[in-house]
């Protein structure tokens, strides 16, 4: 029945949608994405300046009008919601951003959360498509204090960093710009508009973060594959300072048996993917192509460090891209290899590593972050060593 419903959503995509959207509408998204740090934030951020003149990453004085950021500042070590009127969820709610700083910190890391994705009725009955306040606090007291956010570790190379937390309401992997669409099998319309509210939260950062350090865009499982699709927009926004990409389980394999190009073109077709206009080979002609996101990052930015951390029979995303047919754990490890030694560290840019086994994600986990050593290589090494450059792969 699952496969059923997925094929009757393929056919009734093609038959609604043009081919024009394997280009991501890209005479749209010219005005609606590519200057999503623009568009997405409205007059209140152009009023958006730094209020607090001590911390050394702005530049800003104590004479202007107040900033969304201005609770975070002033309580440093603690999270703060902060509502964002241009970020919008699935059901059509407003939603935000959480925010953590600290004093005098001068590195920031923009972090998209996971959580599945909607393209047909199982799948959305899985993906949250509300996310406010009170969620947020749910969210802090389960698990943003642990693994990347453990700010008490001194094994945690982020520990110190400011961190700003996008949530994640929109089932499109952060990538979608979407509006009033409907899922067969699913009641009402949904807002895919998860590349426009990553925006949005980019953009308020770039206004109050006048001079950083360094810098990250992190994400974990749907966030993972969001910071593949949003690495462009934050580096825009920051240049000319380097980006690091820390992909937690979102890897994009190139091998059609795994993530089928059926499902690509079915769910670009849904949720209107955003892809850099030209990344050519980002279009493929089966509907497939889009895992060479991956290799243009390392291309057209050649300042920056690209890092993916998966299992080698990763559980959740053989479930996730086995809507046509069983992935077994053998062809999985084959394919995770496959993108590891034939696209991404070709580039000289990207560094993997891998863990033997099937659990899925680690960002938010003190357990995993903390005591997983791969080769005599604790991660939070390899995560450090990110910070720096390229490292080399590890795993098997």
């Amino acid at each position: 029945m699952k496969k059923a419903f997925v094929y009757l959503f393929i056919l009734m995509m093609l038959l609604s949608v043009t081919w024009a959207f394997v280009a991501c509408d890209d005479d749209d998204d010219d005005d609606n994405n590519d200057e999503a740090d623009d568009d997405d934030t409205g007059d209140d951020d152009d009023d958006t300046v730094d209020d607090d003149a001590d911390d050394d990453d702005t530049g800003d004085d104590d004479t202007g009008p107040p900033s969304p950021f201005d609770e975070a500042a002033a309580n440093p070590g603690e999270w703060v919601w902060i509502d964002v009127a241009d970020s919008l969820c699935r059901d059509g709610t407003t939603s935000g951003i959480g925010a953590r700083f600290q004093a005098g910190a001068d590195k920031l890391v923009i972090f998209l959360e996971g959580g599945g994705a909607c393209f047909d009725a199982d799948s959305c009955e899985d993906n949250p498509d509300h996310f406010d306040e009170v969620t947020f606090a749910d969210r802090v007291a389960e698990d943003l204090t642990e693994g990347l956010f453990n700010d008490g570790d001194t094994d945690n190379p982020l520990a110190g960093w400011n961190f700003i937390f996008v949530p994640y309401c929109t089932g499109d992997l952060h990538s979608g710009d979407a509006s009033d669409m409907t899922v067969p099998g699913v009641d009402g319309v949904h807002q895919f508009h998860g590349y426009k509210n990553t925006g949005a939260a980019i953009a308020l950062a770039a206004e109050y973060f006048t001079e950083l350090s360094q810098m990250m865009l992190a994400g974990q499982s749907a966030g993972g594959f969001g910071t593949l699709m949003n690495y462009p927009q934050m580096a825009a926004a920051f240049d000319p300072m380097p980006l690091i990409l820390l992909d937690d389980s979102g890897p994009l394999h190139r091998d059609n048996s795994v993530l089928s190009p059926l499902l690509q073109l079915g769910v670009r077709a849904l949720w209107n993917v955003v892809v850099p206009e030209d990344c050519t080979e980002c279009n493929g002609p089966l509907g497939d192509g889009v895992e060479n996101i991956q290799p243009y990052l390392a291309e057209n930015y050649a300042d920056g460090v690209f890092g993916l951390f998966s299992t080698t029979g990763d559980e959740t995303i053989r479930d996730f891209f086995g809507v046509f047919g069983e992935i077994t754990l053998e062809m999985y490890r084959d394919a995770i290899f496959d993108l590891r030694d034939n696209l991404l560290l070709p580039t000289g840019r990207w560094s993997t590593y891998f863990v033997e086994d099937t659990f899925h994600t680690f960002t938010t986990d003190d357990d995993r972050f903390f005591e997983i050593v791969v080769d005599e290589t604790p991660l939070t090494t390899w995560v450090g060593e990110l910070l720096t450059g390229v490292p080399a792969p590890v795993g098997p």
